[in-house]
């Protein structure tokens, strides 16, 4: 059951950013996440269920043949795992209708098993829906590395329930 706006943690002056409603967000808000570490388990995983098996993610040797400091994790695979980071922050707990898009999404730096990731999200536009019951939250989504070096970013969108209509 969604939180009530009553409920929301959400509020001024200290966000606490869990359970966010649509009108809880404003743009410039920032939010971090916690940390992951890839393991080579995951990777395998990955592999497996994607089917992408290419050398430079199976194959240490070739990997570093190449100038790499050992296999590569996959590029969907440091994507999936920032967005399951953004969903276990709770900004959006039981309030998030939809995950709308995701855009301008680019692969900066190479991640490799072991590197731990975070995601920094920052507000970069609200847009309410006509009948007042939700809105689309644009965020911008760096991953970044343990070393703080960006890996990945995008622009993502998310439909967010309105407080309003839960009164």
């Amino acid at each position: 059951m969604a939180p009530s706006p009553q409920e929301s943690e959400c509020t001024q002056p200290m966000k606490t950013w869990t359970g966010c409603w649509f009108e809880d967000f404003s743009v410039g808000d920032e939010l971090v996440t916690t940390g992951r570490t890839i393991t080579d388990g995951e990777l395998a995983q990955f592999v497996g269920i994607s089917g992408n098996a290419h050398p430079l993610h199976v194959d240490e040797n070739y990997a570093q043949s190449l100038g790499f400091a050992g296999r590569l994790v996959h590029g969907m695979l440091t994507l999936s795992v920032g967005m399951g980071l953004m969903e276990r922050s709770g900004v959006t707990k039981e309030t998030i209708l939809a995950h709308l898009g995701l855009e301008r999404v680019r692969f900066i730096t190479p991640v490799f098993v072991g590197d731990t990731i975070r995601v920094e999200m920052k507000v970069v536009e609200l847009k309410p829906f006509s009948n007042g019951s939700r809105g689309a939250v644009v965020m911008q989504a760096d991953i970044l590395n343990q070393h703080d070096v960006v890996v990945v970013e995008s622009v993502q969108s998310f439909m967010v329930g309105s407080a309003k209509k839960h009164h």
